[in-house]
Parts: C-alpha cells; structure tokens; sequence
C-alpha cells in the first residue's frame, strides 16, 4: 500500500524513514520494528541495532524551521488529537487524495520532540483527514511507548503491543 498526492506515492515505511532523518538531525537510519525480542519470562532474546545508512544535509536554519513546524501542528494546528500529556510529540497530519474521493488520512510524528527516540507513521485507508483518524491513533501508540519510557523499560525493550 502507497500514500500519495497525484502521481507521488510513498509507503508508510519510507514516510518514517524520512522523518526520522528530520528527528536524527540528517542522519538516515534503517527502519526497524522492535529493538528487541523478549522471552515469555521477559528475557532479551535477539537485539536489533540501528544501523546508520547514510545521510540527509539540512542547514542548521531549515532543520529547526521544521522542527518547530512539526511541533507547532501537534501543539496548536491539525494534529492535536496526537497530543501525550507530559511528552512533547512533532508530527504531520495528511489526506492523501483518491480516485473515488475518498482520502486515505495519515499522521507521522516522533517523540519526545527534544530527543526524539520513537518515530510513528499511522495510515487509515479512506479515513478521510489525518487529524481526525490518524492522529488519535498515534497518541494510543505514542501514550502506551511513553507509559513504559516511565515505568523504567526502556532498556528491557519494551515496545507497545
């Protein structure tokens, strides 16, 4: 499945990929699902390390411009329904045009803003706009990631299931 806008289309994977450059400050790095695998008794199993694959050159100038902007839409613009309470996210909302008319709504947002460790891209096929659909979503993924940050799992791996 791609998103787009005309002849434009993108997966959400390369969607997160090219947002986590924007929260890596330029730095590329391979997407991955978890960053660890647990036993049933909470054991680490097998580990998955980022690996850096190359980079995006931003002026220092435009990276803080978007970055603000991200914050700004999650703060006061479309993607408020993406807001954590006691965590700072960034993001975009996006509806991505259909033949049918019927848009696809989209959020992609990372966390926390000033330190980014989580990238979330949500897709909802035919969900009409990204803050009404998409965005509520990643606030359930972003809220359950940042209930573990604080519960202290962070190093264990733990992921939002």
């Amino acid at each position: 499945m791609a998103i787009g806008q005309g002849f434009v289309l993108v997966t959400p994977i390369q969607v997160a990929r090219a947002l986590s450059a924007v929260a890596n400050g330029g730095v590329l790095v391979r997407p991955r699902l978890a960053r660890a695998v647990l036993s049933p008794e909470g054991q680490v199993v097998r580990t998955f390390s980022p690996a850096v694959q190359g980079r995006v050159e931003f002026s220092p100038s435009a990276l803080k411009a978007l970055r603000r902007g991200l914050e700004a839409v999650v703060e006061r613009g479309t993607g408020q329904a993406a807001r954590v309470e006691g965590l700072r996210v960034a993001g975009k909302t996006g509806s991505a045009e259909t033949p049918r008319g019927r848009p696809h709504a989209w959020f992609a947002g990372y966390a926390p803003a000033e330190d980014p460790r989580i990238v979330v891209v949500v897709l909802v096929e035919h969900g009409y706009r990204g803050g009404l659909n998409a965005a509520p979503i990643a606030r359930a993924v972003l809220s359950r990631w940042w209930e573990g940050q604080r519960a202290g799992r962070r190093e264990a791996g733990w992921a939002a299931r």
